[in-house]
């Protein structure tokens, strides 16, 4: 595996700004795809739903406003970021996953949420969002606007909308990120006392935290039943570290937060359930600090996988992190690529990388493009 990343949300990746024409877009993205080629990576991870949004034509979801500038407007002259990227892509030899977030619902940068009372939250969203239409579940949180993951109305939502990715768009895989319930904000609690007080009273005996972390269970549990249905790849990139000095979590010296408590996912155990096909963590920290060390973090899920449902783990790496403040030195991410592939790595599933972002390798940022040339030298067929 060498994949690689394309954020649409706040135009991190693509398109470079909504404002940029339609043509410009197409070229942008043929310039990602002629790059792969030129560096040998075989695999897109594209986000088509940022925030309830959609950069394919959809009946149900509005146009992205990071496409377009506003939410709900077409582009001008007509045209279909996934179906093209598809085409473009599979002509190159390159595998293309759609990427969702499925309870983001629209995020400060493009809407300034935090600077605004809750009865304007959804100003700016098209009528067709899911939270315009399932506003009893869109709950202002921090800097975010977000769906109420218990809410059964939400989650098929959440299915209908891939159920018509996959039907009609030749992708690869669809993919989930590490959104799911958000990470707390400034002492804030998540405003799901109504719903989680209806579970209480017709039987539930989940505690608020293990309900929480039912709900997305059911939800990862649910989608890849629904990919696989269609045949296709379902992979998950949770938060790199899992409950780091827990019994059953990282042992020391690992430290860190721990997205099991914040954010309410067990990725552990949808990793010995073998409830994707690929586990993509994100080990965004390098190599020689023993606190979060790329190498003993991913071979903690290497062991995971191994002694469970023997899934394949592709570690994620930071290259954003070459910029400040962190102005790692691109070697840092050749060095764990080498790492990755270490004959007692590999024997644990351990079969490439996917890198965080692509736009790094766009702008040749500390000529990055010019390092991952020895590293990747050969074409690779994913596993």
């Amino acid at each position: 595996m060498r994949g690689l990343w394309v954020a649409t949300v706040d135009n991190i990746d693509w398109p470079t700004a909504p404002s940029v024409s339609p043509e410009e877009q197409q070229e942008e993205l043929l310039t990602y795809l002629d790059l792969m080629v030129e560096m040998k990576m075989n695999c897109i991870f594209f986000q088509v739903r940022p925030v309830g949004d959609a950069f394919y034509e959809s009946e149900i979801e509005p146009w992205s406003e990071f496409m377009t500038g506003e939410q709900g407007v077409a582009p001008d002259p007509l045209w279909d970021p996934l179906a093209f990227l598809v085409e473009h892509a599979h002509s190159r030899g390159i595998q293309v996953h759609a990427w969702i977030n499925p309870y983001r619902a629209k995020v400060r940068t493009s809407l300034l949420l935090s600077c605004m009372p809750q009865k304007n939250s959804n100003k700016g969203l098209d009528p067709s969002h899911m939270a315009i239409r399932y506003s009893e579940y869109a709950y202002p949180y921090g800097s975010y606007l977000w769906m109420d993951p218990s809410a059964q109305v939400i989650l098929d939502h959440i299915l209908t909308v891939v159920d018509d990715i996959l039907v009609r768009y030749e992708v690869d895989g669809l993919h989930i990120d590490d959104y799911f319930y958000p990470f707390p904000e400034g002492g804030l609690a998540f405003p799901d006392e109504a719903t989680y007080a209806e579970y209480v009273s017709s039987g539930g005996t989940l505690s608020l935290e293990d309900w929480r972390r039912d709900n997305v269970n059911e939800m990862v549990q649910d989608l890849g039943n629904l990919v696989w249905s269609h045949d296709r790849i379902f992979s998950i990139s949770p938060a790199g570290l899992y409950r780091p000095g827990h019994p059953e979590g990282m042992p020391p010296p690992i430290v860190g937060g721990d997205p099991y408590e914040d954010i309410f996912a067990d990725s552990k155990l949808w990793l010995e359930s073998g409830w994707m096909d690929w586990f993509i963590p994100q080990v965004y920290w390098a190599i020689a600090p023993p606190e979060q060390s790329f190498p003993e973090v991913l071979s903690w899920w290497l062991q995971v996988s191994a002694d469970s449902a023997q899934k394949l783990v592709f570690g994620g790496t930071a290259i954003y992190k070459i910029e400040p403040p962190s102005d790692w030195d691109p070697q840092e991410i050749v060095d764990q690529i080498e790492i990755s592939r270490q004959e007692d790595f590999r024997e644990r599933f351990s079969m490439g990388n996917v890198h965080f972002s692509a736009k790094y390798f766009r702008d040749g940022t500390k000529n990055i493009t010019e390092h991952f040339k020895g590293v990747y030298s050969k074409d690779a067929a994913i596993p």
